[in-house]
């Protein structure tokens, strides 16, 4: 049975300024958070930030909170470690919305995966290390419903209780295999990303590249009415016209507002002002877009000959190590090092296992190459 975990809920500025003063006097700070993702409203946003500091834990209120600047100051320290599993959409969302750039950072997924194991969920790490099952029935739970339910709240606090002592764990572990470093440069590298939140556009939709510069128009049209009915209506752009049809749709347009209300499988939104849309695609019919030609990397014979051969190489360095070869060198990595020549795209720990693995190869191959080159001896044997 679940014990329930105590916390401070966090709904005020003022109480958010004085949690801060505690985080700041933090060492480490281990957080989650709970998004609407264009899953139950309109938008990408944060509605509860879980924090812990591994003897008490917070939830803040998003949705209530006006000034997250004392939250913002906390992601920014270099002071305070930040502990994240999968840092990649948090960050991401975290400095659209704050306008906060991440310093001091442990992402447990990232070291999980330097250990070398299999699963790497958040999930399977609780039940592995800690025994406690994840559960699933809140994941597609709208977490900007108020009041939320104790049960929400306990469920949504678990994953921070529990980040510290996973990281604790992870890093004994690096430092018994020797790659703690690997980690740290791992780390480092999240504080160079770009983390700004581009929003899709109508040419992000996949299977448009056979379009015609006047069905590309419409689609375009659409799309941006689509975009502005759903803010209108705060419910998901899919509830409005989902992608599939909203294709068929700007490919085939209704021709009158009496077939535009009476599309099925939309939002009845868009049956109630089909004029907007009739007027939209009627728009788009005058128009033509074109896409912009893709950016195609075209590699020689001898370049795709190379990269092939970096591909043995980390396979024969990630092998022994049981970590994933795309971690010795990524795609886009081998691709960088075969067209300028450097290794500027590794990172030091990458360089150096790849710079250790190629002079032993050499040496094998030099010893090797004076064995079969060396002169046979003296025949022995009796003589008749």
């Amino acid at each position: 049975m679940r014990v329930a975990v105590q916390f401070d809920y966090i709904e005020t500025d003022e109480g958010l300024r004085k949690a801060a003063a505690e985080w700041e006097r933090a060492k480490e700070l281990a957080i989650d958070l709970e998004c609407e993702n264009n899953f139950h409203h309109y938008g990408n946003y944060i509605s509860i930030i879980q924090l812990s500091d591994g003897r008490k834990h917070w939830i803040v209120d998003v949705l209530r909170v006006k000034d997250m600047r004392p939250f913002a100051r906390i992601i920014e320290s270099p002071h305070i470690q930040k502990i994240f599993h999968d840092v990649s959409y948090d960050l991401r969302v975290t400095t659209h919305q704050f306008g906060c750039r991440p310093r001091n950072i442990f992402d447990t997924q990232i070291a999980t995966v330097l250990i070398g194991r299999e699963e790497i969920g958040l999930g399977h790490l609780m039940e592995h290390f800690f025994g406690v099952k994840k559960e699933h029935k809140y994941q597609k739970a709208d977490w900007t419903r108020r009041p939320l339910t104790r049960d929400m709240l306990d469920y949504a606090i678990r994953d921070a209780v529990y980040l510290i002592h996973l990281r604790n764990i992870l890093k004994k572990e690096l430092k018994k295999l020797g790659r703690m470093e690997w980690a740290e440069q791992e780390f480092a590298m999240i504080e160079k990303r770009d983390f700004s939140y581009k929003e899709p556009g109508f040419q992000d939709i996949k299977g448009i590249r056979l379009f015609s510069p006047r069905e590309l128009a419409i689609l375009k049209r659409l799309y941006q009415t689509r975009e502005h009915m759903a803010e209108a209506t705060n419910r998901p752009i899919h509830y409005i016209i989902n992608t599939k049809l909203l294709k068929d749709l700007a490919q085939r347009p209704p021709r009158s507002t009496d077939e535009w209300r009476k599309l099925r499988g939309v939002h009845p939104v868009v049956r109630s002002r089909a004029g907007e849309f009739l007027a939209a695609a009627e728009q788009g019919k005058k128009e033509e877009v074109r896409l912009p030609p893709l950016k195609k990397l075209r590699l020689s014979s001898a370049q795709k000959e190379k990269i092939e051969g970096l591909n043995l190489l980390r396979g024969a360095i990630a092998t022994p190590l049981g970590i994933k070869k795309h971690l010795i060198m990524s795609q886009d990595q081998m691709q960088d090092m075969v067209v300028t020549g450097k290794m500027d795209s590794l990172r030091p720990w990458q360089r150096d296992l790849v710079l250790k693995k190629q002079v032993e190869l050499a040496k094998t191959q030099a010893r090797k190459l004076k064995e079969h080159s060396a002169p046979a001896g003296p025949k022995t044997g009796k003589q008749a």
